[in-house]
């Protein structure tokens, strides 16, 4: 073999060395890219699916507490009325004369046979310790009625009496649904 024979050997090794160096870089940097791309992909899903996950869990916490409501609304009286519950409460409490005024109203529910019940009540002149003593008895009643707002206010210059208006709330099942029916 002559030199020339070598060095054309030589140089067609060394461009297929290359060639093979450039087919390896372009085949690994494209696994690799690919790789990492997945990676990338997989932490989006996983974090899509532990958000998943979370609204399930917030999605049956609201479907077993709209449950309870419900339950807690099928064992009430058949003529329950927030307003005659909360006058009933306030004479339980000793604060029925201070009662100024009681408004009551109802808001249906979009896309349920529920609505809410509220009354709005201004007590007058009662000690912090009567409107305690209500509210303690609302609170713990099986009713499932709830104080929305409330708002405490001194009567004049006396530090012993308060005005107190409050929004009590309570979930009540469809009223034709109780209708008797043929």
């Amino acid at each position: 073999m002559n030199w020339a024979d070598r060095q054309r050997i030589w140089l067609y090794s060394a461009c297929a060395l290359l060639i093979c160096t450039v087919a390896i870089y372009y085949l690994f940097g494209n696994i690799m890219e690919r790789r990492s791309r997945m990676q990338r992909q997989l932490a989006s899903k996983s974090q899509v699916l532990a958000e998943m996950h979370q609204l399930k869990a917030q999605y049956q916490a609201a479907m077993a507490a709209a449950a309870s409501y419900r339950a807690q609304i099928a064992t009430r009286e058949q003529e329950f009325t927030l307003f005659s519950y909360l006058d009933r409460l306030a004479g339980k409490s000793g604060i029925k004369a201070n009662i100024s005024y009681m408004k009551p109203s109802t808001t249906n529910l979009e896309d349920s046979d529920l609505s809410i019940d509220s009354v709005e009540m201004k007590f007058q002149a009662v000690t912090l310790k009567q409107i305690t003593r209500f509210l303690h008895l609302l609170e713990t009643s099986p009713k499932g009625a709830l104080v929305r707002r409330l708002s405490l206010s001194r009567v004049g210059k006396d530090k012993y009496y308060l005005d107190a208006i409050l929004l009590v709330e309570s979930l009540a099942g469809e009223k034709t649904s109780k209708a008797v029916q043929p």
